[in-house]
């Protein structure tokens, strides 16, 4: 792994790279049961060992705990969160290639990075992960009425004192008590995921749905509050010009509008004013509230105040208001509610964004040619959300209905989030692209990616265009063969070439025809050719060998060697699918030939050692 201005293979001593993905999120995005079934309360996995154990490289005897083995296959129950560990809880909570939102593991969002201001992660990140942090006043909260006095409840830590955390990705679930109250709330939150679906799967938008109960004994009156600061070009310094709000109340969805105002922004200390629009954090964002009602409360706010506590009458308070870009703009969204004792009553809450402007390559970010703004994005959700949660609540039952244990239904979806983090990008022109770490080795790695299976399974269509646009495309050198491990640069990786070569048999089959393969076949014969000039005649290949590991490997060497024969092995199936039977049969040759040499040399040389 290298960082982005490396090409000789070795990672530099400031490179952030975290191989494929903030390493912080595989113990924080939700529904990871390692925090607690790897914690202390788990029997010890193996051993005790004596030196004896290693004469050879693997003990045969593994000593593992039988009630440790015995709770790996039982069914268990969802897990659920609460108290210290909902500091290290970040859910990934908005759409498919489309910036980055995490859910708090107390229902607050954070980790926000819509603006295309790429912020790599750092090896810090492994040994002190960082508490969630908060930089836009964002929130939500539960203010409630009584003898002609107003109460306020923040919906997190501050506001209450019992709180859990069920995350089973897509879906993150967060629940609300406290014994001074006799209110309930839970919040449902999540962005639509639609397999076989990837247009639906990327809104930039988050969906916060929170229900309200009054387990008490005597009615309950109040509202439901949501706000949002508009941080449109916050990083815009000492820029003149004005940021500002608009309430605007459509059939499905009241709209809190966050944008500048585009008539008055001027440019001072970083050149034109035409340049300010291609700022990375110009656009547009908001807060909508769903299903709106005429009773439903709608305020634009200047405020130096959190908006949900600041009620005094002292604060600016209109359906529209505009600030300079140094000054605090917030808007607030309320919906009434009364409720006698043991009903309950539900709001939907969506928060949207359109900041087009990503720099990294390829024309900015695909979800600008679908929508013209955030009020854009938040229309055509309202329009579809009945159908999308449906699809989206399917997919979540149809993966949890089943007898296999939930750590490892867990364990098993929640990388796939890795597809709504700054990891994954989908440029204007339809390119999917993804770095290993955030912000460090780009290039949708050959000899990285390749070893990922959820994305060609659940959205194939993008793994289709990597064959065809980048691996097969753009990054491959038509004359010998060679596959640019990261897209445009850096050479062959052994088992990059060999990963293109089965992903390209794997994306045909999740193709609804032959049209994909039939396209590509001349360009994955040259590439599997150029393996082949590394063949010693004995089926396996020797050389420096680059691979993952950063490092060009010499000799024989199994891994390497396997992944070429299993490619060989899908060549040879798709040539005789497409009738040619010279190539099946020259990549039939390489197989047996190769699996033997591998078992006489390799394999089992090193299990009689």
């Amino acid at each position: 792994m290298k960082r982005n201005d490396d090409r000789d293979g070795k990672c530099s001593a400031k490179c952030n790279c975290t191989s494929g993905v903030d390493r912080r999120d595989f113990l924080k995005i939700a529904g990871v049961g390692s925090m607690v079934v790897l914690g202390s309360g788990m029997p010890v996995m193996a051993g005790p060992f004596e030196a004896a154990d290693f004469a050879k490289l693997v003990p045969a005897d593994k000593k593992l705990d039988p009630e440790w083995v015995k709770s790996l296959t039982a069914r268990g129950s969802r897990t659920v969160y609460r108290g210290a560990e909902l500091e290290k809880i970040g859910m990934p909570i908005g759409g498919l290639c489309a910036g980055q939102l995490y859910l708090g593991g107390d229902g607050k969002l954070w980790r926000w990075d819509i603006f295309n201001r790429t912020a790599g992660t750092g090896d810090g990140g492994y040994a002190h992960p960082p508490q969630p942090d908060h930089p836009i006043d964002q929130g939500f909260a539960i203010q409630l009425t009584s003898d002609g006095k107003a109460t306020t409840r923040t919906l997190d830590r501050g506001g209450f004192s019992d709180i859990t955390f069920t995350g089973e990705y897509p879906l993150g679930c967060v629940e609300y008590r406290d014994p001074a109250s006799t209110l309930a709330v839970s919040l449902e939150a999540f962005s639509p995921l639609v397999p076989l679906d990837v247009d639906n799967s990327s809104y930039p938008a988050t969906v916060m749905r929170f229900t309200v109960k009054n387990t008490g004994s005597r009615p309950i009156e109040g509202a439901l509050v949501g706000w949002l600061e508009n941080t449109v070009c916050k990083g815009a310094g000492s820029a003149a010009g004005r940021r500002q709000n608009r309430l605007v109340r459509k059939r499905k969805v009241l709209w809190l509008d966050c944008a500048t105002a585009p008539a008055t922004v001027k440019q001072t200390d970083a050149g034109p004013a035409d340049r300010f629009e291609q700022r990375p954090d110009f656009g547009t964002m908001g807060l909508g509230l769903l299903h709106p009602r005429p009773d439903d409360v709608a305020e634009a706010v200047v405020s130096a105040g959190p908006v949900a506590v600041d009620l005094s009458p002292e604060v600016k308070r209109s359906p529209e208001a505009d600030a300079p870009l140094g000054t605090k703009l917030v808007g607030r969204l309320a919906r009434p509610f009364r409720l006698a004792p043991g009903e309950s009553a539900t709001a939907e809450f969506v928060l949207a964004w359109y900041f087009p402007n990503l720099k990294l390559k390829d024309g900015g970010r695909y979800y600008a040619t679908r929508f013209s703004s955030a009020a854009a994005v938040a229309d055509r959700l309202a329009d579809d959300l009945d159908s999308l949660y449906r699809q989206t609540r399917l997919w979540h039952d149809t993966w949890y209905d089943s007898t296999l244990p939930h750590w490892f239904l867990d364990r098993t979806f929640l990388n796939t989030s890795i597809l709504a983090t700054s990891t994954a990008h989908r440029f204007g022109t339809g390119r999917f692209w993804g770095w290993e770490g955030v912000g460090c080795c780009e290039g949708t790695c050959t000899h990285v990616w390749h070893y990922a299976h959820a994305v060609a399974r659940l959205f194939p269509e993008l793994e289709r265009d990597l064959r065809r646009r980048t691996d097969f495309g753009t990054a491959m050198d038509p004359k010998s063969g060679v596959i640019q491990h990261r897209g445009e640069s850096c050479g062959l990786a052994v088992d990059g070439q060999a990963g293109c070569i089965l992903r390209a048999y794997r994306e045909h089959q999740m193709s609804p025809d032959a049209e994909f393969l039939k396209s590509l076949l001349p360009k994955i014969k040259l590439a599997m050719e150029c393996l082949a000039r590394m063949d010693d005649g004995e089926g396996i290949i020797e050389g420096a060998q680059h691979n993952t590991l950063d490092q060009p490997w010499f000799g024989k060497v199994a891994w390497l060697s396997s992944l070429y024969i299993a490619a060989a092995r899908a060549c040879e199936e798709m040539a005789k699918e497409m009738g040619d039977d010279a190539c099946a049969a020259k990549m039939r040759a390489i197989v047996e030939r190769g699996g033997r040499n591998i078992d006489k040399e390799l394999i089992s040389t090193s299990t009689s050692a």
